[in-house]
């Protein structure tokens, strides 16, 4: 239960489906991953669109594409890389109730539709590794 609901929402549920793909190159130095996905939740906190407020929402989707690559470049350096493109939008908004003072919110109808503001639309990675001796 949030604390914003009073406990009178239940708790965060999401589903997500997920479709993808790997490739392995060049004798497994080098691995492609690819996924399209979508994600639904209910009662997620997010943030007021318009202030650092947090606030429940009822319902919520993300849909995305991802592309990870990864490798070695030599037997002691490897590389890891990400790119995601997130579309993330509140499908509906929920009433939110203090629970230490039970003031009741409601939430501007306007938020929904609007992208989620704690979702970017893109983020990319990268990471590297390298070992400096075998031991």
């Amino acid at each position: 239960m949030y604390q914003l609901s009073g406990g009178a929402s239940p708790p965060e549920r999401g589903e997500t489906t997920e479709l993808g793909a790997k490739w392995m190159l060049l004798n497994g130095d080098l691995a492609f991953r690819t996924a399209l996905y979508s994600t639904a939740k209910e009662y997620e906190r997010n943030c007021d669109l318009d202030s650092t407020a947090a606030i429940l929402t009822k319902k919520s989707s993300t849909n995305g594409l991802e592309f990870e690559l990864s490798g070695r470049i030599t037997s002691n350096w490897e590389i890891f890389s990400g790119l995601a493109f997130m579309d993330a939008k509140i499908l509906e908004t929920a009433t939110n109730i203090n629970a230490t003072t039970g003031a009741v919110t409601v939430v501007y109808k306007r938020f929904e539709v609007e992208r989620a503001r704690n979702t970017p639309a893109m983020t990319f990675n990268a990471f590297s590794t390298h070992k400096v001796t075998d031991k």
